[in-house]
């Protein structure tokens, strides 16, 4: 009579800090497939191009979340989007891009940028905690999730001139693919972003600002990704 032993893995026990990530990713996969309990509207919608928005419960300022078609491949996109001596040349949004800390492999990055406001209004700026992980959530993705680290706990001395934003999310998932007509790398691009930018501007100025803001920028990343 044979014996048969069930072999399990052992449940997999995250620390808090661990827990904190993954639940972080978990909630960009829940915008990503659309399970997250808030009431978007579509307010750009064309072929390979769909941007929505919504007020989250409780917060004034708007949430953007797009998918879109990019042409390049996953390398330029990545290289143009977290390697900041390659995107100082393009980015004309962002500046004083700053690598304060990183893993080797960068899954894990502390980084710092300002933004330019408009004539009259104070310069923003944000000290952030960016996370990758590849093959996520399936293979061949890439995810990216980006949210600030509060003042006190950042290391970075507000800067005279600027006003400390809040990057609530800013995440992205990335898939590879082929143009089926070209044969090109070409990218499918899913992001959602939520700022408070602090301060004394209006919030319905900033969130009607917000409306035309991520297609620019997506633009210009695309070009720059492409002459890559």
């Amino acid at each position: 009579m044979s014996q048969h032993s069930s072999c399990s893995k052992p449940p997999v026990i995250l620390t808090p800090e661990e827990q904190i990530i993954e639940d972080k990713f978990q909630g960009l996969i829940d915008y990503y497939n659309g399970d997250d309990t808030n009431d978007w509207s579509v307010s750009i919608e064309e072929p390979y191009f769909n941007q929505e928005r919504c007020f989250p419960e409780g917060s004034e300022s708007v949430m953007i979340k797009l998918k879109l078609r990019v042409h390049a491949s996953l390398n330029a996109l990545m290289d143009n989007l977290i390697d900041f001596e390659i995107r100082a040349k393009w980015d004309n949004q962002m500046y004083d891009f700053q690598t304060l800390e990183k893993e080797v492999d960068w899954s894990y990055a502390k980084i710092y940028y300002a933004i330019k406001s408009p004539f009259g209004v104070s310069d923003r700026d944000f000290v952030l905690a960016q996370y990758i992980r590849k093959d996520y959530p399936e293979p061949g993705q890439i995810s990216l999730h980006v949210a600030s680290i509060p003042t006190d706990t950042s290391g970075k001395p507000l800067v005279k001139g600027r006003v400390r934003a809040e990057i609530k999310i800013v995440g992205y998932i990335i898939t590879p693919l082929n143009d089926l007509v070209t044969g090109e790398e070409v990218c499918d691009c899913f992001m959602v972003s939520s700022v408070d930018i602090n301060g004394l501007v209006p919030k319905w100025i900033v969130n009607m600002a917000s409306q035309d803001v991520p297609r620019k920028w997506f633009k210009q990343y695309e070009k720059a990704s492409i002459a890559y």
